[in-house]
């Protein structure tokens, strides 16, 4: 079967890894011959395209971008994008077109009529974008009834005039008359879809993301890791994993009062890795725990060692879908504690694999992680738990085999 992928980016970002991860799965276990095409690409995979490889009509896009924009229209014209985007379509000739996101400078929504005339569209949803006016996420549900409130337009991805309830209805016309099947990660996500009026008689599904089962390290490698760290072998390793430590979406300050609080309740030495771009405050004064930071890593294989050595994940976002470091979390049979938003709880069971926090108390968060270092017994029964989830939620045949069955099932009635 022919896949075509299509993504704002091909390795960085949430979607662009989940993306990547499920195309690799198809192509591995269910022999698909899959190709992507971006607006940004970073990776040498011969697969990947971008949709803007000449700089001068890329600049002018921009341009384009920026005044539509302004008189608050969001991507409604990328000619020169849309036009490769077709092309290269057309050329690869898909059976399915497996959409992710798209909400950035490259992709005029319109193309969607166009594209499910050459293939039927599978769109993955990693955030509420595709349902609200602008708003990747949005705090009301105004939405159910094809309106956005009146400061929406100044969420991201922002505009500078408010013209949110016309864009609801461009969307909806657009995508009735479009063939679409839509896939949410989330329960939370799924529920919004399947009452969101711009997807009305669609077919929505719930099938989490697919991660392929990691093989943990050994013990010889876990200690070369920890020593290059300089920590000691028996100390409580925390760990904190962003693209962006700046994201405030991601609650890095919520992070920093919660260790600063930890900090006083604990007694003997604790490690936190802070993995992402740029450093969390320097000038916090903590004599208990150990902030490491370390840069954004987007290498798989580099990157989950990180995960072996760790006892305990730390996720304190604002607003989530369904977090890919939850998967990687259950993967490498580590406890988390979160706070309870988005789609945190169907991955983390609390007091299960770990603790749901209300949003967005930190304090009840640091004692939480207080009781798990100094509690062994109850860190290593949630480890433990951690294998029941990720075979009962989170296998192969839950989700990447259930989104092959899907797209079949979507090929064979399209022919």
């Amino acid at each position: 079967m022919n896949i075509l992928f299509i993504n704002r980016q091909d390795i960085t970002g949430g979607a662009a890894i989940a993306a990547y991860r499920l195309a690799k799965g198809l192509k591995k276990h269910h022999h698909c011959t899959v190709k992507f095409i971006v607006e940004k690409k970073k990776s040498n995979d011969t697969n990947i395209i971008s949709c803007k490889n000449n700089f001068f009509t890329s600049c002018l896009e921009r341009v384009i971008n920026k005044l539509t924009n302004l008189i608050g229209l969001q991507y409604i014209w990328f000619p020169f994008s849309s036009k490769e985007i077709l092309k290269q379509t057309k050329l690869f000739k898909p059976d399915v077109i497996s959409l992710h996101n798209i909400h950035g400078c490259f992709f005029d929504t319109s193309l969607l009529k166009k594209l499910s005339q050459i293939a039927p569209i599978v769109w993955t949803l990693h955030d509420m974008w595709s349902v609200t006016s602008n708003a990747a996420y949005y705090d009301s549900e105004e939405y159910k009834s094809l309106k956005s409130k009146n400061s929406e337009y100044k969420l991201y991805p922002p505009m500078k005039m408010q013209w949110g309830n016309i864009l609801l209805k461009r969307k909806k016309s657009i995508y009735q008359q479009s063939n679409l099947t839509i896939i949410s990660p989330s329960k939370w996500l799924h529920e919004i879809s399947k009452t969101a009026p711009v997807f009305f008689s669609k077919n929505c599904k719930h099938i989490f993301y697919y991660l392929e089962k990691p093989t943990l390290i050994s013990s010889v490698e876990k200690n070369k890791l920890k020593d290059a760290l300089h920590i000691p072998n028996n100390a409580p390793i925390l760990l904190f994993n962003v693209a962006e430590k700046s994201d405030y979406r991601k609650g890095p300050d919520l992070l920093l009062k919660c260790l600063q609080r930890l900090d006083t309740l604990l007694t003997s030495k604790t490690y936190c890795l802070c993995i992402g771009n740029g450093k969390l405050l320097k000038s916090l004064q903590l004599n208990n725990i150990s902030i490491i930071d370390i840069d954004y890593i987007s290498n798989e294989q580099e990157l989950f060692p990180y995960y072996n050595i760790a006892d305990i994940f730390v996720l304190t976002s604002r607003q989530d879908n369904s977090p890919l470091t939850l998967y990687e979390t259950v993967a490498h049979e580590l406890a988390c504690v979160c706070f309870d938003i988005g789609g945190c709880s169907d991955i983390i069971e609390n007091n299960v694999n770990g603790f749901l926090i209300p949003p967005f108390d930190f304090e009840i968060m640091s004692n939480k992680i207080f009781k798990l270092i100094s509690k062994p017994e109850l860190l290593n029964r949630f480890k433990q738990n951690t294998k029941d989830i990720w075979n009962n939620k989170l296998n192969q045949s839950l989700t990447l085999d259930t989104y092959f069955n899907l797209i079949t099932t979507i090929k064979t009635k399209n022919s």
